[in-house]
């Protein structure tokens, strides 16, 4: 059996790996076999030796899942301690990399994870193969203004792309086969101050697609992974998410006629084009939440949060249930 659920927004910090599901619970590790298991199990309390004042601040989050284990930044202070791997056993549940280093999700990469970090003197790009040895800086970004660093992750083909962004510098697109001599600058995409990311960059079927925010609206970009081929396609007021589904682009994006509606793109301007105006005019229905679903594309949408579905033509962006507020949409099965 199949279906989409809607989920709490009370339920956060897990995520599948191989046959088991993670839960974050303060700084310990739990686990579920299973994806209907009634409770799931203590795997490793990771800071036995906290002391009153340490446990108060302690926690640790799922960066991400690589190889069939789960990637985790653990705190115990003001900074990261830095990074543990778990494959859901205590023996195979350790710390591979230490602080101070502040971190954020990753990306997987047939095998390989890649994650960014955060260190006093600025951002850097990292890969691991789930050892120690194999956790290995791959480039520093040293800035004056690491409080503000973002690094955002995404596998494009067999490559990994991420934005760089520290708001001191230009905002800039990058790319990495996994070494350092192939871990290089695309392109500059904007200015000083230009750019801040707004969402983040997906995959649909080969080209890269992310949004680049600035004071005079909301570019839509693409990118094959050349200076050349890394443009603006559209501008909207402002734009949330970015989704891939049957070989186009899906957004959440606003103008003046329209308010925030669903949009779809093929990756060229005339064919960035509103999919259907749920509240029509300039009010907003503000979709979000969207979920690849059976054929179509799941989003809840309206002033209730109701559940929609779109088959990306605007006869076939319908009511699927009204909720009184749907926090989030996950596929089940």
């Amino acid at each position: 059996m199949t279906s989409i659920s809607q989920m709490d927004h009370r339920l956060s910090r897990s995520i599948a790996a191989r046959a088991s599901v993670f839960v974050v619970s303060s700084w310990v590790l739990l686990s579920a076999a299973g994806a209907r298991a009634q409770s799931p199990t203590l795997v490793k309390d990771i800071y036995p030796d906290a002391s009153a004042t340490e446990a108060a601040s302690a926690s640790f989050w799922i960066a991400g899942v690589s190889g069939g284990r789960a990637f985790l930044w653990g705190r115990r202070d003001s900074w990261e301690v830095g990074l543990w791997v778990t494959d859901g056993t205590p023996t195979g549940t350790r710390q591979i990399l230490g602080g101070p280093l502040r971190g954020g999700a990753g990306a997987d990469v047939n095998g390989t994870f890649f994650f960014g970090g955060i260190t006093p003197e600025g951002g850097s790009l990292w890969k691991s193969d789930g050892t120690a040895a194999g956790t290995v800086l791959l480039k520093p970004f040293p800035s004056p203004n690491n409080s503000y660093y973002t690094m955002v992750l995404t596998k494009v083909g067999d490559r990994l792309f991420f934005i760089v962004d520290d708001n001191a510098n230009p905002t800039e697109l990058w790319t990495s086969d996994g070494t350092a001599a192939g871990t290089a600058l695309v392109k500059q995409v904007a200015a000083t101050g230009a750019c801040l990311y707004s969402t983040i960059p997906v995959d649909v079927d080969g080209t890269l697609f992310f949004s680049c925010a600035s004071g005079s609206g909301d570019a839509v970009w693409k990118s094959d992974g050349t200076d050349a081929g890394t443009v603006p396609i559209a501008v909207f007021d402002s734009i949330s998410s970015l989704v891939s589904w049957d070989g186009d682009l899906y957004l959440s994006a606003s103008d003046a006629a329209h308010g925030t509606e669903l949009w779809k793109s093929d990756g060229t301007p005339g064919g960035t084009i509103p999919v259907k105006d749920v509240v029509p005019g300039p009010s907003s229905s503000n979709p979000s939440s969207f979920v690849p679903f059976g054929g179509a594309l799941y989003f809840t949408a309206g002033p209730d949060g109701s559940i929609w579905k779109s088959d990306g033509t605007d006869g076939g962006t319908v009511l699927v249930h009204s909720l009184p507020r749907a926090y989030g949409l996950v596929p089940c099965g």
